[in-house]
């Protein structure tokens, strides 16, 4: 269930309906884009939220996951060449390319892909665990993202600071990546008026985790051998926000 940009609502009532907190429904209402506020199993259900929701005066919509279609995440590409009034996509794994009007581009949603890893050791001795508190370590790594939406193509195209040729820039480019992403998006946005550019998403997260949680794994390592011939038994707990951010990305396309 989506709630659509409104002017005003009883934030305390959809708070109640929702098992959510007034504050964050209110920081939902301020973002002015549409935002995901329930997950449902059934139509049926899915209308009567929207019901109680206009009734409390919101604007809703609905999405289902097979439209937001995770699995077939946006092409990746590896440059653009622009033109007067076109612009050339480079696919990223083969020598194909995507020519495009500029007039028929709509929206660009910027992100953040995130992976924090926390890995814990455990002492093994004679076969048994050691007693003692195991190790954690933690890791936490993540790459700007761009993604590139058309009018009439609903799977969109994505840029990735890693792999990525930034020197469509010219003299603007700069030696850091994560820089040139971001000048990459204001020129495409700048290619003509009404073209959107969506940069809320890494401010929305945590309002994002309780309808799109990230995606969660648990990694068994097994035993490993460090000095002294000791041996330790490690895993992970893996967090990942990819699938969440397509979902946003994909959202923010079809309800523009």
């Amino acid at each position: 269930m989506i709630i659509l940009p409104v002017a005003s609502g009883e934030a305390r009532s959809a708070a109640a309906l929702l098992g959510r907190g007034v504050d964050e429904i209110g920081q939902i209402v301020s973002t002015m884009v549409p935002f995901p506020v329930a997950r449902l199993r059934t139509k049926e259900l899915a209308d009567m939220l929207g019901v109680q929701l206009t009734n409390f005066g919101f604007r809703c919509s609905t999405l289902w996951d097979s439209e937001l279609d995770v699995r077939n995440p946006p092409r990746r590409i590896r440059g653009i060449e622009f033109a007067v009034d076109r612009m050339r996509m480079f696919d990223f794994n083969t020598t194909a390319f995507f020519d495009a009007s500029i007039d028929d581009v709509r929206l660009l949603v910027a992100g953040r892909h995130a992976v924090s890893r926390s890995t814990t050791s455990e002492r093994v001795k004679r076969g048994k665990s050691d007693t003692k508190k195991p190790e954690e370590m933690k890791e936490q790594r993540d790459e700007k993202m761009l993604d590139v939406y058309l009018k009439g193509d609903e799977r969109g195209f994505r840029i990735r600071t890693s792999g990525f040729d930034f020197s469509c820039l010219g003299e603007a480019k700069t030696m850091f990546a994560s820089e040139n992403i971001d000048l990459l998006a204001e020129k495409i946005a700048g290619l003509r008026e009404g073209i959107v550019l969506d940069t809320g998403y890494n401010d929305l997260r945590d309002l994002l985790d309780p309808v799109w949680e990230p995606d969660f794994r648990r990694e068994a390592q097994g035993l490993h051998r460090s000095g002294l011939g000791r041996l330790s038994r490690q895993a992970s707990d893996v967090f990942d926000n990819l699938n969440q951010f397509t979902k946003y990305s994909r959202m923010r396309n079809h309800l523009l």
